[in-house]
């Protein structure tokens, strides 16, 4: 798979999903298809199993094949958040008082257990933590942990170090039905977030035929710098704009 190193792909003109990300897109919907019993049987691979292994006794079937898939990144969750985890800051009171807050307000656990699941079957998982509008009275303006599709996730590194991402782009698409001249007309958007260090800008563009098309709006860079300055640790609630 070809890495993203620019912000190109989001240019007006470019494919839409980037050809490069194919390949990581359609593991990721694979995936997802194993882990619902979706894709199908394969009878070449069952065949290919069975010759390795045999089969004397009939215990090897379709379905404990196909829902292994399941069953593994299930087990993977439990491990890891059957009990849940302990988060604390040490003897600061006031600290581990937000944490619990941000806990309850996140049900955090739930949403670890989750990524776990996202970890094990898509190979990836996108924890985001997100910060309300200050005028959202049921979450009185408190930081919340959430998670994300990696299906939305395109990450952009350094053509000099591959391993370093410098951007983290979420991006996605949705269909509405407009009017048009007095008829109606099906219009596809693309919305997306690239988050650098400290900031993110977010934007959205027509896509046309899986193309690209004309700015729709960009917006400004939104700062994310904490009280203690420390910059980079929150991404803002994911918002169609």
């Amino acid at each position: 798979m070809e890495m993203l190193t620019s912000l190109s792909f989001l240019d007006k003109g470019e494919e839409w999903p980037p050809h490069s990300q194919t390949e990581r897109l359609k593991k990721y919907a694979d995936n997802r298809k194993r882990f619902k019993n979706k894709l199908g049987f394969d009878r070449k691979k069952y065949n290919h199993i069975i010759s390795l292994v045999g089969n004397k006794f009939r215990v090897i079937d379709y379905k404990f094949l196909v829902n292994f898939y399941k069953k593994v990144s299930l087990k993977t969750s439990d491990l890891l958040f059957v009990e849940p985890p302990t988060i604390s800051a040490g003897d600061d009171e006031t600290k581990n008082t937000v944490i619990e807050q941000i806990k309850d307000l996140s049900d955090l656990d739930n949403i670890g257990a989750q990524a776990a699941i996202d970890a094990s079957r898509y190979g990836d998982a996108l924890l985001t933590i997100r910060i309300p509008s200050a005028d959202d009275e049921e979450t009185q303006a408190q930081a919340y942990i959430g998670i994300t599709s990696p299906l939305f996730w395109f990450p952009v590194t350094s053509p000099m170090n591959l391993k370093e991402i410098t951007q983290h782009v979420i991006a996605w698409t949705s269909t509405e039905t407009i009017i048009e001249n007095g008829k109606e007309k099906e219009v596809t958007y693309l919305d997306y977030q690239i988050h650098y260090k400290g900031h993110y800008e977010r934007g959205r563009k027509y896509v046309e035929k899986g193309t690209i098309g004309d700015a729709i709006f960009v917006g400004q860079p939104v700062e994310v710098e904490d009280e203690e300055g420390v910059i980079g640790k929150q991404v803002p609630e994911l918002e169609r704009v």
